[in-house]
């Protein structure tokens, strides 16, 4: 589950990234012509829309994580299906989906807020930065493919023996 975790932390810079971007977009202007404040702007509003957008994405994705981390705990519990290492992998898969989709939206953001929204000592640096922290710990990078991986192999009854091995599950496997 401490992909989740990751995952709502880069969510939060996230969403701190799209309220100064609004702040950006309020007070400059655009280059070309004609020169529009950015919020009047059709491409900007667009831009922020887009990012809008996947950074909800990304949260209504780790929302529905949270909601199966309950059922799964809450199976094994009253008896049902053990919290299996493939219902782990499927949650660690979905936390890595968000992921993706709120790198783009920063991505996003950082490309189209400009230059000067990444001098030393803006918030948008600041933000930038703490999720680079994000992309770079293995929680949202090594275990993406491996996360992947199990989850496939668990729900569709291949069992993984070694790296690059697969073999279907059972005895005589």
């Amino acid at each position: 589950f401490f992909t989740g975790e990751l995952t709502a932390c880069a969510i939060g810079i996230a969403r701190a990234a799209l309220d100064e971007y609004v702040e950006f977009m309020q007070g400059k202007q655009t280059v070309w012509i004609p020169q529009v404040r950015r919020t009047e702007d059709p491409h900007y509003q667009m831009w922020f829309g887009r990012a809008q957008t996947l950074v909800d994405s990304a949260e209504a994705g780790l929302m529905r994580l949270a909601e199966l981390y309950h059922e799964f705990c809450e199976q094994q519990v009253s008896g049902g299906d053990e919290f299996s290492l493939g219902d782990d992998m499927r949650l660690a898969s979905m936390a890595l989906q968000s992921g993706l989709l709120v790198t783009e939206a920063m991505d996003l953001m950082i490309r189209t807020a400009g230059s000067s929204a990444m001098k030393n000592g803006t918030r948008m640096q600041r933000y930038w930065r703490d999720f680079s922290t994000y992309r770079s710990h293995i929680g949202s990078m090594m275990l993406e493919n491996f996360a992947v991986r199990h989850a496939a192999a668990t729900l569709t009854g291949v069992e993984i023996h070694r790296p690059g091995a697969l073999r279907a599950a059972g005895p005589e496997a």
